[in-house]
């Protein structure tokens, strides 16, 4: 006899390490940027309601959580099947990856910049960068 388990998850437990499959009968995504700009809208509504500028990231993990709605999965053959969310887990999927390119990118750049600014500061200055370094 399959077994029900309903509890409150994290995106991280219900995302990290983790494949799903969808079943055939599956509608395919179908969201637009409406739909997105509402997730946003709510994800950023809710994270407002706690926020304060002066907040230690240990402070910003104690936030409220969200609740995204029920996801419902079926285990069978070995595979965890997407059977409603599935909408939902894929937008927000593609929003950590954009979000994960974003501050890879932003990395990249801040490094480049760095870099050519101390370029620059050695072209301008001398080679006195090391004094300052320690």
């Amino acid at each position: 006899m399959s077994r029900i388990d309903a509890r409150s998850k994290s995106i991280r437990e219900l995302l990290q390490g983790r494949k799903y499959a969808i079943d055939e009968y599956q509608r395919e995504y179908k969201w637009d940027e409406k739909n997105i700009e509402e997730l946003l809208d709510d994800l950023h509504a809710k994270f407002s309601s706690n926020y304060e500028p002066n907040h230690e990231r240990h402070e910003v993990e104690q936030y409220d959580g969200y609740f995204l709605g029920s996801i419902i999965l079926s285990r069978r053959q070995g595979k965890d099947y997407i059977v409603d969310g599935q909408q939902r887990l894929t937008s927000l999927t593609l929003l950590l990856i954009y979000l994960h390119h974003l501050q890879r990118n932003s990395r990249r750049l801040t490094t480049k910049l760095a870099r050519s600014c101390t370029n620059v500061y050695v072209r301008s200055y001398g080679s006195h960068l090391d004094s300052i370094r320690r």
